[in-house]
């Protein structure tokens, strides 16, 4: 809903999961965000894993999530990266 609403103030007709991407995954589908354009910021969760040895020599893991905030580009605020020769 969030992205959704974001294209809408943009202009654009984008769609979540598709056309919204972090930067550096931009860059890997060859494309850079244009200059001064703002992202859209979104909070997530990431698993994270904690390794705790027990007295007896054995290794107990707890596995949990934490908060974590990322931000991300429509398409129409990119550009194809141009390579240099």
């Amino acid at each position: 809903m969030v992205l959704a609403m974001a294209a809408r103030s943009h202009g654009c007709d984008c769609k979540p999961y598709v056309d919204f991407f972090t930067f550096q995954r931009w860059i890997a589908q060859g494309r850079v965000v244009t200059k001064g354009e703002h992202g859209v910021k979104l909070g997530i969760y990431i698993g994270t894993e904690r390794v705790e040895k027990q007295d007896d020599g054995t290794e107990k893991v707890t596995r949990g999530s934490r908060p974590w905030t990322t931000t991300v580009f429509c398409r129409c605020q990119t550009q194809e990266l141009e390579v240099k020769k």
